[in-house]
């Protein structure tokens, strides 16, 4: 059987309304909504689970092809304030949005007033410096004597930097009069330029003062919320719970324990990679892997993911070692790959298990690593 008739199978689509789908375990929930062709928004706990989720989603669509999924982070300064609005200038009616349960209650701006609020810097336009400030400043850059962050300008003479919210070079707009006659980036540390620009779009760099809710922006799609959220009052009355519990959990789209009856509930079919003889407490080394999935692969479409090339190498030398066929398959291969064990390279958070595929991450292969995620650094740090 061919690998998304496997997964369809595994998933089947459940009836309308609110409805609680449960044991969704390691990447499971990830898959499910990457086969959604309706746009969704998924709903996590915080940015972290949101991003990963997102990751995540991408990933399977890469396998499985669908229409485009964008993360959607918190606020937090010039940066954040930028990239959200971009974000919602680009989103289509077609996109889905996974974010965390923070934007339920933030302020967010729409399509509409990103277009008409952000700055195009033209060569060969015709401004003022003195409007161009202004339009800097309502867009919530401030003034500083060097611009060395996002969300920064300066002005000298003829020339005002600015440094946007969406890039990671700041920009050089030189005026001749009212008249922008170059427009370029620029190295913060050594002042060079970099690139000519004859166009770039100016995002703002503060978060909008007017409440609009993220259900009132995308009403028209269907709502997922993991289980995890605490905050379940800015979900629609229909929202989809997913959970990542062995059991049902009787959660309402109010957060208030009601009757299991009121809210059908799904189990998903996902099995325990416990027992199998895959996981590193129940092997003596990773040797011990291809005769172990060998015997998996009689009944299960085997996937593993490796995080680089140079692992995915390791892993295909081990089995080589075996005599167990198991070849690299670019991800964008997989669907059409026809063996029963495959490696491929990805960012995938965790594997899944369930009746005719396994899937296995390093993770699984040779334990939780722990997380990290790098501190941000100043660029001023640079030039002192």
């Amino acid at each position: 059987m061919e690998l998304l008739s496997v997964v369809r199978n595994t998933f089947p689509e459940p009836v309308d309304g609110p409805r609680s789908i449960y044991n969704l375990t390691g990447s499971s929930a990830a898959l499910f909504l990457a086969l959604k062709r309706k746009p969704f928004v998924a709903i996590e706990k915080d940015e972290a689970h949101a991003e990963t989720l997102a990751k995540d989603i991408a990933f399977f669509r890469m396998i499985f092809s669908g229409p485009k999924v964008l993360f959607l982070p918190d606020p937090d300064g010039a940066e954040a304030a930028g990239v959200r609005s971009e974000i919602l200038l680009k989103l289509q009616s077609s996109d889905s949005l996974v974010t965390s349960s923070n934007n339920l209650f933030s302020n967010l701006w729409d399509r509409e007033q990103v277009s008409a609020l952000s700055l195009e810097i033209r060569k060969g336009g015709l401004k003022s410096r003195a409007l161009f400030e202004e339009d800097l400043i309502m867009l919530g850059y401030h003034k500083v004597p060097m611009v060395v962050e996002r969300g920064e300008y300066s002005q000298r003479g003829w020339i005002i930097d600015v440094f946007p919210s969406t890039s990671g070079d700041p920009l050089r707009v030189e005026f001749f009069g009212d008249e922008i006659e170059q427009v370029r980036t620029f190295d913060v540390e050594t002042q060079k330029s970099r690139e000519e620009k004859d166009e770039f779009l100016l995002l703002p760099a503060i978060e909008l003062d007017e409440r609009r809710s993220l259900s009132e922006l995308v009403s028209e799609k269907v709502f997922y919320c993991l289980d995890s959220v605490q905050e379940k009052n800015g979900l629609p009355g229909d929202t989809v719970f997913l959970s990542r519990y062995s059991f049902k959990t009787g959660t309402a789209a109010d957060g208030q324990e009601r009757e299991k009856e009121e809210i059908p509930q799904t189990e998903a079919g996902m099995l325990s990679f416990s027992g199998c003889g895959v996981l590193p407490e129940e092997r003596k080394g990773i040797g011990d892997l291809p005769e172990v999935l060998k015997i998996l692969a009689q009944k299960h479409r085997i996937i593993l993911v490796a995080s680089s090339s140079g692992q995915a190498e390791r892993l295909r030398d081990v089995f080589r070692e075996r005599d167990v066929i198991a070849p690299f398959v670019d991800i964008n291969e997989l669907h059409d790959y026809a063996g029963t064990i495959s490696i491929t390279i990805g960012g995938l958070s965790a594997g899944l298990f369930f009746e005719g595929l396994l899937v296995l991450t390093e993770k699984e292969l040779f334990g939780e690593r722990p997380a990290f995620r790098p501190i941000k650094k100043s660029k001023l740090t640079n030039l002192l």
